[in-house]
């Protein structure tokens, strides 16, 4: 548990050695591992928060929602950032693609659950859906960009100056775009907001 927050705060202050480690292939396993339950902890507690808008079993569904949402958007594109890259002929391995883009979604939860206050305000004093999904929206997004340039700067970092052309901006620019349309697909299958759904995945019929 103390590696793990170690961990935790070389994400926040340190992210050069994270970079150099993934860049080295040190410690990925550690960095996969510890970004996947920095993830899964923090983005918990945001959906918790955020069922709190409409209260009861809302809460616990969110709790899990939340997660699978960012997990499963993580899991689901970083093949099509590590193919694109190895077909532009840029090295990195899969196992390196991976823990650059968990770091990025780690970083993206800890920004999240950092607007936790913020949430639990206008959770519990907002009456209007609109208001409610305006303010999730834009503190998604927010955290998404934060993410994003956290992934920016690690794809940076690990090419250097050795790729001129810049050409992993190309598998940047492209598997964003794809996790975009993951998210968003996902997004509308779970439903994951403000009231109570019967099924897990509402667009499928899926109990929970």
């Amino acid at each position: 548990m103390t590696q793990e927050r170690t961990l935790f705060i070389r994400f926040l202050r340190n992210r050069n050695e994270i970079f150099d480690d993934i860049k080295n292939e040190e410690n990925l396993d550690r960095i996969i591992f510890g970004s996947g339950l920095t993830i899964l902890f923090f983005s918990a507690i945001y959906g918790a928060i955020m069922g709190l808008f409409a209260g009861g079993f809302v809460i616990i569904m969110d709790m899990v929602k939340i997660p699978f949402l960012l997990l499963m958007s993580l899991y689901l594109s970083s093949p099509s950032y590590f193919v694109i890259s190895v077909l532009i002929g840029l090295k990195m391995r899969f196992r390196q693609m991976l823990a650059i883009l968990s770091v990025s979604y780690a970083v993206a939860s800890t920004v999240l659950v950092s607007f936790t206050p913020i949430v639990f305000v206008y959770s519990v004093s907002e009456s209007s859906n609109t208001i409610i999904h305006i303010v999730h929206y834009i503190l998604f997004g927010l955290a998404g960009l934060c993410g994003g340039y956290y992934l920016l700067k690690g794809m940076s970092n690990f090419y250097g100056k050795e790729e001129k052309s810049r050409l992993w901006i190309l598998p940047f620019i492209i598997g964003g775009i794809l996790t975009f349309l993951v998210g968003i697909k996902l997004v509308w299958l779970l439903k994951p907001y403000f009231h109570y759904y019967r099924y897990f995945f509402e667009g499928l019929g899926i109990i929970l």
